[in-house]
Parts: C-alpha cells; sequence; structure tokens
C-alpha cells in the first residue's frame, strides 16, 4: 500500500534496489555501481545453484554458459567491469563444446571447423547443401543483428513507439536474408532437432513458435562454444556481488522484501520482512520470476489492465532437473560435459523426449569416485500435479534417457536428488517444494 501517516520513514535511502540474484540483474548492480549509482541488491530468498546431500554436491538447474567471446555487448560489460582479463582466463571452453545424440545420430560440436563439418557429414548425409546454407543465413543474420545491437545507444528500448521501431530494425535484418534459417528443413527433420535443443535449454525460448532472433543469435554464440566455469554458476555470481560492494554497493543476500510501496505510480520505497526497516529508492529493478515479484505490489496500488496481464500469465514449461550419483567409472570416455538426447525429432521437443545430461554442473565433486549426472527436461506445464509421485515418475524416465548415454548407469548408481523434492521436517514426509519451480513463460 502507499505510505500513510504514522508510517515509519525510510531508514536509508539508494539509487537502484535490485531484488533477486539472477545472473543479467547482477551484472547490471555491478555497471551501475561502478558509474557511482548508490546500489542494493537483496536476495528475496534466492538459494545458491548448489546444494549438498550426504557430501555429495547437486544442481538446482542447469547452467550453459555461451557468448564470452562472440557478444559485443558481454565484452562491453566486461571492459567496463575491468574484467577482461579474469574473463579470458576464467571460463574454459568444453571439447566437444557439447553433443546432440537423436536416434541413429550423435553429433559432436567441436571448434575444428572442418572436423566439424565432418560430423555434420557423417550424420545427416545428403543435406549438405542444405547445411551450410544454414550456417551462412545464420552468420549474416547475427553480423546484421550485431551491428544493430552495437549501435542500440540503451536496451531494452524506451517505450512504445522505441519498441517498435527496434522490432521493425531486427525484423528487416532478418528478412535481408532467408528470415528464419531453419525454415530450409520441412517439420520433422532431424537437423531441425538438433539446432532447436541447445536453444531451448540455453535461451529459455519457447519450444513453439521459437524466435528466429533468439536462434541466430544463440546459434552463433554456440558456434564458438559453451564453458566451464570453475566453481558454477554460484561462483559467477559472487564476480558480480563483489564489483558491487567493492564500489561502495551493498549486498543483502538473506533479506526478503515483504512489499514495495508507490508514490504517484512509481516504487519509492522497499519494506523488508521481519524487521521492519524501510529502504527508500529511485529505481527497482525485478531480477526474479515476474510474478512473484509483482505479488510484492499491494492490489491497491497496482495497474489494472497492466497487472491483469502479469496475473494472467501463466508458465508454458517448467524447468526440471534431477540428479544421479554415480560412480565416476560409469561416464563414458567420450561423452562430453553437456548431452542433449532426443527421443523422437518428430515430436514436441518437451518432457523426456528432450533432456540435457550434464555431469558434475559446479565442478568435480570432492570424492574423485564419485560424478553427479544431473538430467533437465523442460516440463509442460497445464496438467503437472505436485505430487512426490509424479516427481518420482519424472524420475524414472529421466533415467531412461541417461541410459541411452550411460550404459552402466544401473550398476554404477548410488543416490538420486532434486531441489524439487523436500522433506517435512514436523512429520519427515516428502513433499513437492514449488518454491522451486523455474517457470518458461510465453509471449507477454
Amino acid at each position: 500500500r502507499s505510505p500513510r501517516p504514522g508510517d515509519p520513514v525510510s531508514d536509508s535511502s539508494y539509487d537502484v534496489v535490485v531484488i533477486g540474484t539472477e545472473l543479467t540483474g547482477l551484472i547490471a548492480a555491478a555497471i551501475l555501481a561502478k558509474r557511482n549509482y548508490r546500489v542494493l541488491v537483496l536476495g528475496h530468498g534466492s538459494s545458491p545453484n548448489d546444494f549438498t546431500v550426504d557430501g555429495i554436491r547437486y544442481a538446482r538447474r542447469p547452467w550453459l554458459f555461451t557468448g564470452f567471446e562472440s557478444s559485443g555487448l558481454v565484452k562491453r560489460a566486461f571492459t567496463e567491469l575491468a574484467l577482461s582479463l579474469e574473463m579470458q582466463n576464467r571460463p574454459k571452453a568444453f571439447d566437444p563444446f557439447f553433443q546432440v545424440a537423436l536416434p541413429g545420430r550423435r553429433v559432436d560440436v567441436v571448434a575444428k571447423e572442418t572436423v566439424f563439418q565432418r560430423e555434420l557429414d557423417r550424420e545427416f548425409p545428403g543435406d549438405g547443401d542444405r547445411i551450410q546454407h544454414f550456417y551462412r543465413a545464420v552468420r549474416e543474420a547475427n553480423q546484421r543483428v550485431s551491428q544493430l545491437l552495437d549501435s542500440a545507444p540503451v536496451l531494452p528500448p524506451d517505450g512504445f513507439f522505441e519498441g517498435r521501431s527496434w522490432r521493425k530494425a531486427v525484423g528487416a535484418a532478418l528478412e535481408s536474408g532467408v528470415g528464419d534459417p531453419l525454415s530450409l528443413f520441412p517439420e520433422g527433420h532431424p537437423f531441425r532437432a538438433f539446432a532447436l535443443a541447445p536453444l531451448l535449454f540455453s535461451s529459455g525460448a519457447q519450444v513453439a513458435p521459437y524466435s528466429p532472433i533468439q536462434l541466430v543469435r544463440m546459434q552463433s554464440h554456440l558456434g564458438r562454444g559453451l564453458y566451464d566455469i570453475d566453481g558454477g554458476i554460484d561462483a559467477l555470481k559472487r564476480v558480480f556481488l563483489d564489483k558491487v560492494k567493492s564500489n561502495c554497493g551493498d549486498v543483502r543476500d538473506r533479506v526478503v522484501v515483504e512489499r514495495l510501496r508507490l508514490k504517484r505510480g512509481k516504487v519509492r520505497e522497499v519494506v523488508l520482512r521481519d524487521r521492519g526497516e524501510v529502504i527508500g529508492c529511485e529505481i527497482v529493478v525485478c531480477n526474479m520470476d515476474v510474478k512473484r515479484f509483482f505479488g510484492l505490489i499491494p492490489q491497491e496500488d497496482q495497474n489494472e489492465r497492466y497487472h491483469l496481464k502479469i496475473h494472467e500469465l501463466q508458465p508454458t514449461h517448467l524447468l526440471y532437473t534431477t540428479n544421479f550419483a554415480l560412480k565416476a567409472e560409469a561416464i563414458p570416455a567420450g561423452m562430453g560435459r553437456h548431452v542433449f538426447t532426443i527421443g523422437n525429432p518428430k515430436k514436441p521437443l518437451e518432457g523426456d523426449n528432450l533432456v540435457l545430461l550434464s555431469v558434475d554442473i559446479g565442478g568435480p565433486q570432492t570424492d574423485p569416485n564419485v560424478a553427479v549426472l544431473s538430467a533437465s527436461a523442460r516440463i509442460p506445464a497445464r496438467g503437472l500435479r505436485p505430487t512426490p509421485e509424479t516427481l518420482a515418475a519424472l524420475d524414472e524416465r529421466l533415467a531412461a534417457a541417461a541410459r541411452t548415454i550411460v550404459p552402466f548407469f544401473d550398476e554404477h548408481f548410488i543416490a538420486r536428488a532434486s531441489a524439487w523434492v523436500s522433506v517435512d521436517k514436523r512429520t519427515n514426509e516428502p513433499f513437492f517444494d514449488t518454491s522451486q519451480l523455474i517457470p518458461i513463460y510465453g509471449s507477454v
């Protein structure tokens, strides 16, 4: 609600308050702090990606790091934060970058172009000309979009008219080529599944319809490598949190926001839970799930038309990850650190028909004889029943996908763990922890 007579005044004030700890918002917070804005980052109940059970480290979700060499915007951010040298040394490209396994096919995506071309010729015989045309169209469209991004003064565009102009410019950049490069291949063609599988996990894109601009950008980044970062996403986030603190910003990762206060339609105060503290601000940045964020605005202060769209927004899919602890010797010698497994390229790439298998996401285990295989899938949100039994059945389907890559899975199985399943401390019974849901939304 808006402040009323007798409400406590602000205990402190900042130019920018960032709520949540998603990576993009932390990068923005670090840059703003470097530019001498007073910045406060509030964790708002966010958890680290790693969690430990019985001495084994598991992951809440997979992270695919791209763009360190191929994104001008990423390079500019690192340069401004004086991280260019560190980011040259910290990320290391996997070899192979990743693998895609389809029925009767397995493609290693590697740095050396001639080797990668041999992979494609072997696994997609007769499609060489179309595939070359596809990658040429991707390179040309990406070059035009990169020029637009380099010339854009502010992103995202501000307001309706700037947004419309930006969309027209991006559309023109794509239409001057073939539009959607994948239109070269008919529906159900295995190369379509090969190209879309990594896009769906690395960008959070919709299954259908996907955006050609996302396809072009992610194909360009993925072609330059998937990167390993020592310590995973938690270590990378700490880099930017440290930059916020070193530039006189503040980080309070254990604080939870109770509500936001508006004055004349703008957020001007953040009320913290359990301590009665009020933080004054000029700008608040949503760095978390949009529906949870807008739930912090009291109903009487909500813009009815705008907030109705937010309230009606429903995820199309949920990103689910379960972890299998195995004896390290079970991992095949030729297996990449990230493998996209596709059951049937003619069916929708969702559920257990598209599974991402990742080995030791956060780095090697303390016990060198143990490896953790994380299996992730985009589960259709409609009809999902929030019960431990549902998740147990889903785990079995993901384990079946893992067995296609790890032949001796069952003989070397140790344990499994998922952040979606927690144990009630009072009853000692498992329950579906909905706070761990990772929603994937369609167009807003």
